[in-house]
This record gives C-alpha cells, structure tokens and sequence, in this order.
C-alpha cells in the first residue's frame, strides 16, 4: 500500500488505525526524502534516476 491509498482507506473509514496507517507511510517518505541529496530526492520522488534528457545539437 503507499501513501495515496493509505489516505484514501482513511478517508473512507475515519479509522483512527488507518490514519497512523497513513502518517506512517507519509514520514518513512519524509525520511527518505530528507536524507537524499536534493537531486537524488527529486529522483526518488519521480522515478525517473536514468533519464538524462533528449539533447538536439
């Protein structure tokens, strides 16, 4: 489960259980994106680490 549905089961339940469900999943993503280098988390963030651009020269 990620984030996105985790908030989703919240909101459809107002379960306290799904919500500590879902802060869980929102801080370990919030750690992982704090401890990377800024490039690196925008990296991790879009999925996208080998894509280095179209060039046209």
């Amino acid at each position: 489960m990620d984030e996105y549905d985790a908030w989703n089961e919240f909101f459809k339940t107002g379960s306290v259980m799904d919500y500590l469900a879902y802060t869980s999943l929102k801080s370990a993503r919030e750690d992982i994106y704090n401890d990377q280098l800024p490039e690196d988390a925008y990296e991790l963030e879009h999925r996208r680490s080998d894509y280095k651009g179209t060039e046209y020269w």
